[in-house]
Protein backbone atom coordinates (compact mmCIF):
# COMPACT_ATOMS: atom_id res chain seq x y z
CA UNK A 1 0.00 0.00 0.00
CA UNK A 2 2.87 2.17 0.77
CA UNK A 3 4.12 1.84 -2.87
CA UNK A 4 0.94 3.13 -4.19
CA UNK A 5 0.98 6.36 -1.75
CA UNK A 6 4.39 7.00 -3.08
CA UNK A 7 3.50 6.94 -7.19
CA UNK A 8 0.44 9.03 -6.37
CA UNK A 9 2.42 11.96 -4.49
CA UNK A 10 4.85 11.36 -7.37
CA UNK A 11 2.31 11.81 -10.13
CA UNK A 12 0.63 15.03 -8.06
CA UNK A 13 3.88 16.34 -7.57
CA UNK A 14 4.70 16.59 -11.57
CA UNK A 15 1.53 17.82 -12.22
CA UNK A 16 1.66 20.68 -9.51
CA UNK A 17 5.44 21.74 -10.87
CA UNK A 18 4.18 21.05 -14.91
CA UNK A 19 3.00 24.62 -15.45
CA UNK A 20 5.97 26.09 -13.72
CA UNK A 21 8.58 23.47 -16.02
CA UNK A 22 6.30 24.37 -19.55
CA UNK A 23 6.80 28.00 -19.16
CA UNK A 24 10.85 27.29 -18.74
CA UNK A 25 10.85 24.85 -22.07
CA UNK A 26 8.97 27.91 -24.27
CA UNK A 27 11.13 30.14 -22.96
CA UNK A 28 13.91 28.52 -23.83
CA UNK A 29 12.09 27.54 -26.97
CA UNK A 30 11.59 31.25 -27.60
CA UNK A 31 14.94 32.90 -26.64
CA UNK A 32 17.86 29.98 -27.27
CA UNK A 33 19.60 31.97 -24.69
CA UNK A 34 22.74 29.46 -24.41
CA UNK A 35 26.18 30.32 -23.93
CA UNK A 36 27.75 28.73 -27.07
CA UNK A 37 30.95 26.96 -27.45
CA UNK A 38 34.09 28.97 -28.66
CA UNK A 39 33.63 28.83 -32.62
CA UNK A 40 30.06 27.47 -32.35
CA UNK A 41 26.87 29.16 -32.79
CA UNK A 42 22.81 28.92 -32.94
CA UNK A 43 23.41 28.64 -36.43
CA UNK A 44 25.86 25.09 -35.85
CA UNK A 45 22.37 23.74 -33.57
CA UNK A 46 20.72 20.43 -34.77
CA UNK A 47 18.97 19.82 -31.78
CA UNK A 48 18.58 20.02 -28.28
CA UNK A 49 19.34 17.38 -25.49
CA UNK A 50 18.02 16.91 -22.38
CA UNK A 51 19.47 14.45 -20.13
CA UNK A 52 17.97 13.84 -16.29
CA UNK A 53 19.74 11.93 -13.20
CA UNK A 54 17.69 9.21 -12.68
CA UNK A 55 17.21 9.04 -9.05
CA UNK A 56 17.20 12.91 -8.27
CA UNK A 57 15.63 13.54 -11.50
CA UNK A 58 17.80 16.57 -12.04
CA UNK A 59 17.57 18.09 -15.90
CA UNK A 60 20.58 19.22 -18.04
CA UNK A 61 20.12 20.90 -21.68
CA UNK A 62 22.69 21.81 -24.03
CA UNK A 63 22.16 22.08 -27.69
CA UNK A 64 24.02 19.61 -29.91
CA UNK A 65 25.38 19.79 -33.71
CA UNK A 66 24.55 17.45 -36.19
CA UNK A 67 26.87 15.06 -34.97
CA UNK A 68 25.53 15.05 -31.41
CA UNK A 69 28.06 17.11 -30.26
CA UNK A 70 27.64 19.35 -27.35
CA UNK A 71 27.91 23.01 -28.99
CA UNK A 72 27.02 24.66 -25.79
CA UNK A 73 27.16 25.07 -21.91
CA UNK A 74 25.04 22.91 -19.58
CA UNK A 75 21.83 24.67 -19.26
CA UNK A 76 20.01 23.33 -15.74
CA UNK A 77 16.30 23.05 -15.76
CA UNK A 78 14.02 23.74 -14.38
CA UNK A 79 15.23 27.21 -13.95
CA UNK A 80 13.99 27.32 -10.29
CA UNK A 81 16.25 24.43 -9.73
CA UNK A 82 15.21 24.23 -6.42
CA UNK A 83 11.27 23.31 -6.65
CA UNK A 84 11.07 20.97 -3.77
CA UNK A 85 11.10 23.82 -1.05
CA UNK A 86 14.73 22.92 0.30
CA UNK A 87 14.68 24.42 3.94
CA UNK A 88 17.44 26.66 5.41
CA UNK A 89 18.97 23.23 7.10
CA UNK A 90 18.74 21.18 3.95
CA UNK A 91 21.47 21.46 0.49
CA UNK A 92 18.70 19.56 -1.41
CA UNK A 93 18.33 21.00 -4.94
CA UNK A 94 17.20 17.79 -7.03
CA UNK A 95 14.08 18.10 -8.84
CA UNK A 96 13.09 15.17 -7.19
CA UNK A 97 11.27 16.24 -3.63
CA UNK A 98 13.32 15.77 -1.00
CA UNK A 99 10.92 14.57 2.08
CA UNK A 100 9.14 11.97 -0.50
CA UNK A 101 13.05 10.83 -1.52
CA UNK A 102 14.03 10.61 2.53
CA UNK A 103 10.44 8.97 3.33
CA UNK A 104 10.77 6.41 0.79
CA UNK A 105 14.81 5.51 1.40
CA UNK A 106 13.86 5.03 5.12
CA UNK A 107 10.49 3.13 3.59
CA UNK A 108 13.39 0.54 1.39
CA UNK A 109 15.20 0.25 5.39
CA UNK A 110 12.05 -1.05 7.07
CA UNK A 111 11.41 -3.51 4.40
CA UNK A 112 15.06 -4.76 4.08
CA UNK A 113 14.18 -8.01 2.67
CA UNK A 114 11.83 -6.64 -0.24
CA UNK A 115 14.20 -3.96 -0.80
CA UNK A 116 15.02 -4.89 -4.23
CA UNK A 117 11.53 -5.42 -5.75
CA UNK A 118 9.96 -2.55 -4.20
CA UNK A 119 12.65 -0.13 -5.37
CA UNK A 120 12.63 -1.88 -9.18
CA UNK A 121 8.76 -1.51 -9.11
CA UNK A 122 9.05 2.32 -8.19
CA UNK A 123 11.96 2.85 -10.09
CA UNK A 124 10.02 1.65 -13.35
CA UNK A 125 6.80 3.66 -12.57
CA UNK A 126 9.11 6.79 -11.68
CA UNK A 127 10.77 6.23 -15.24
CA UNK A 128 7.39 5.56 -17.06
CA UNK A 129 5.79 8.69 -15.39
CA UNK A 130 8.37 11.30 -15.55
CA UNK A 131 9.28 10.25 -19.43
CA UNK A 132 5.44 10.91 -20.16
CA UNK A 133 5.06 13.86 -17.78
CA UNK A 134 8.28 15.24 -19.68
CA UNK A 135 7.14 14.55 -23.53
CA UNK A 136 3.27 16.25 -22.29
CA UNK A 137 5.33 19.45 -20.91
CA UNK A 138 7.12 19.30 -23.99
CA UNK A 139 4.07 19.00 -26.80
CA UNK A 140 2.73 21.65 -24.91
CA UNK A 141 5.56 24.51 -24.44
CA UNK A 142 6.57 23.49 -28.11
CA UNK A 143 2.72 24.06 -29.78
CA UNK A 144 2.68 26.98 -32.07
CA UNK A 145 6.32 27.91 -31.79
CA UNK A 146 8.79 26.79 -34.85
CA UNK A 147 9.69 22.94 -34.44
CA UNK A 148 12.95 22.20 -33.10
CA UNK A 149 14.49 18.65 -33.00
CA UNK A 150 14.65 17.60 -29.70
CA UNK A 151 15.63 14.16 -27.23
CA UNK A 152 15.55 13.59 -23.57
CA UNK A 153 16.77 10.51 -21.72
CA UNK A 154 18.43 9.55 -18.48
CA UNK A 155 22.07 10.53 -18.13
CA UNK A 156 24.64 8.91 -20.51
CA UNK A 157 22.17 6.30 -21.87
CA UNK A 158 22.26 5.03 -25.30
CA UNK A 159 18.46 5.69 -26.15
CA UNK A 160 17.04 8.41 -26.44
CA UNK A 161 13.31 9.40 -26.94
CA UNK A 162 12.65 11.81 -29.71
CA UNK A 163 10.18 14.61 -28.14
CA UNK A 164 8.66 15.19 -31.30
CA UNK A 165 7.41 11.89 -32.33
CA UNK A 166 7.75 9.94 -29.05
CA UNK A 167 10.10 7.57 -30.58
CA UNK A 168 12.77 5.91 -28.99
CA UNK A 169 16.09 5.33 -30.27
CA UNK A 170 19.96 4.52 -30.23
CA UNK A 171 22.36 7.27 -30.20
CA UNK A 172 23.96 6.17 -33.21
CA UNK A 173 20.39 6.33 -35.04
CA UNK A 174 19.40 9.62 -33.73
CA UNK A 175 23.03 10.60 -35.28
CA UNK A 176 22.37 9.44 -38.85
CA UNK A 177 19.37 11.16 -38.58
CA UNK A 178 20.94 14.31 -37.46
CA UNK A 179 23.12 13.76 -40.48
CA UNK A 180 20.46 13.09 -43.36
CA UNK A 181 18.51 16.37 -42.56
CA UNK A 182 21.22 18.52 -42.66
CA UNK A 183 22.35 17.65 -45.93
Amino acid sequence: MALKKFKTEFKDYLKMVKPAFVKDLQQLLDKMEFQFKKGKSIKDMATLVFEYEFDYLDIMCWAADKNFNSISEILPLPSDTNVAKATKKSEWTGFFPEKTFIRFEKHIKKNKNKEFKIREKYDEFKYAAYQQWFASCWKKASKDRKKVAAFVSVHDSDFKTDLNTGKQMLEKDVKIRLLVKKK
